[in-house]
């Protein structure tokens, strides 16, 4: 390959790979702090939070159930 052929004493690393690594690396810490931020505004359903909301849910359901009674 042309790759392997070439002089390691032309070829360096240079200000221009530092400079790419170095922006990556400032993008990815941008990314994850956002993605962050993101995911605290998730509300995540908790068990307990569950067991409230089914029972708020029947007592809807019983509250119409009584409202029909009374209606006929």
């Amino acid at each position: 390959m042309i790759f392997l052929e070439l002089d390691p004493n032309l070829v360096k690393p240079g200000w221009t790979a530092l400079i790419i690594v170095i922006v990556l690396a400032a993008i990815m810490v941008f990314l994850f702090v956002s993605m962050m931020r993101q995911m605290r505004k998730i509300k995540v359903p908790r068990p307990a939070d569950d067991d409230q909301s089914s029972a708020d849910d029947h007592q809807t359901d019983d509250q119409l159930k009584d409202e029909n009674h009374k209606a006929t």
